[in-house]
């Protein structure tokens, strides 16, 4: 994951008004067996036998999830914001080039999020999802073979819409002309260092 995409969207969230934590750690976990049906969700969507789509998901699993004393495996989210309207978000920043074993475990971290959110947090809406903060085949669509394992409107953010989401307001446009300016303002020096 992407420290410096972290830091950009620390900065983005919390002008938004956003209470943010990078690298945070979720103090809490769930219990085997909310475990065990989040397990059998994520077999039976790697097998194709049932769809990736996380509305009906997402319902059953706040149903069943229950709460249990210690940490979860999947406890470290490189983002974790609590907006203005009380809305929480797991953010995963990974790398648009993941490999089918890496997606499918985003996948699976997503639903722990989800279930360890239902069963412990107070909340409007609880979002998780993996941001790509760029598409590498841009202006063409992302169509990589391992994103078949999501839904592609709940767990993945792109590019701009990802950054607007988290900012509030269309600010990807400005964000890449800084990005130019400054990789301009230190083109030396970068490549001094190469």
């Amino acid at each position: 994951s992407g420290g410096g995409y972290e830091t950009i969207t620390k900065i983005l969230a919390e002008a938004a008004g956003s209470e943010v934590e990078t690298q945070y750690e979720i103090p809490y976990s769930i219990n085997q067996k909310t475990s065990n049906k989040v397990n059998e969700f994520y077999r039976k969507i790697r097998k194709k036998e049932i769809s990736p789509d996380m509305l009906e998901i997402e319902k059953k699993i706040q149903k069943f999830s229950k709460k249990m004393k210690g940490l979860h495996e999947d406890k470290i989210v490189d983002v974790f914001i609590r907006d203005k309207d009380n809305n929480i978000y797991f953010i995963d920043i990974t790398s648009p080039k993941s490999n089918m074993k890496e997606a499918a475990a985003l996948k699976l971290k997503l639903m722990n999020w989800l279930a360890i959110a239902y069963a412990n947090y107070e909340f409007s809406k609880v979002y998780a999802f993996v941001a790509f903060p760029y598409n590498p085949y841009h202006p063409n669509p992302y169509t990589r073979f391992s994103t078949d394992i999501f839904d592609k409107n709940r767990d993945i953010k792109f590019q701009e819409n990802f950054w607007n989401l988290i900012a509030g307001f269309d600010v990807y446009e400005d964000l890449l002309k800084i990005i130019n300016k400054v990789c301009k303002e230190y083109e030396k020096e970068i490549k001094n260092i190469f």
